[in-house]
């Protein structure tokens, strides 16, 4: 089973695609850990990631779907996919149909967690992050057991530079224009479900394991 996470940013889409892999071992390809992981790196990707996530702006959608068309062909195990931060535009959900055909895949669920902007604004200024393994925390709802470091990797946590108020205002701007209208592109395709993301992480993915147990029921 093939899902998307859709939402805008501080909807949770990276906590929930960790909880999916844990209860169903569905793979997560979630892009934003893997430009950051760059960043961390130093690479030519990394340094061209950065500018971008500085500005608010989305990556180019052609180097998006190089990166993922390798993920996905790195994945031995095809259990499932979830593609956390991926597709962001019509082209590159058009690109991700293609690709996963040609590789006898498709999309089974499109998961639009729905949260208002001013909640996730309030999310995402109290976010830190393992540098390391990308796990997110939160002073109000994550909080790791030691202040500032990461439970796994004993790692400084950090807040990246797209958390900052100014930058997640244009963050939101550019998710409206571009990333709202695949919301339509999937309804045409029927595989678009709505989820109340507002609540405890738990309360949350307890919707998202509804939709997801149904939809497996179906394609048994």
């Amino acid at each position: 089973m093939n899902i998307i996470l859709l939402g805008p940013p501080g909807s949770g889409k990276g906590t929930y695609a960790r909880m999916l892999n844990a209860k169903y071992g569905f793979t997560v390809i979630g892009t934003g850990v893997i430009l950051r992981s760059e960043i961390e790196k130093g690479t030519k990707l990394g340094k061209e990631s950065e500018e971008f996530m500085k500005i608010g702006k989305l990556f180019p959608d052609e180097l998006m779907a190089k990166i993922v068309a390798k993920k996905i062909d790195s994945i031995r195990n095809r259990k499932g996919l979830i593609f956390d931060g991926y597709p962001r535009t019509i082209k590159q959900a058009e690109f991700l149909d293609e690709y996963l055909e040609s590789k006898e895949m498709k999309i089974d669920l499109v998961c639009d967690v729905l949260v208002p902007e001013k909640v996730a604004v309030e999310r995402i200024s109290g976010r830190w992050s393992c540098p390391k393994c990308g796990f997110i925390y939160h002073v109000k709802y994550i909080k790791p057991k030691t202040l500032g470091i990461c439970d796994k990797c004993n790692k400084g946590l950090t807040q990246r530079a797209d958390e900052k108020p100014g930058i997640v205002k244009k963050r939101f701007q550019e998710y409206h224009r571009l990333t709202e209208p695949l919301k339509e592109y999937y309804t045409t395709l029927g595989i678009l479900k709505e989820v109340d993301g507002i609540g405890t992480p738990e309360e949350v993915f307890k919707r998202i394991v509804g939709l997801v147990d149904s939809i497996q029921k179906e394609k048994q």
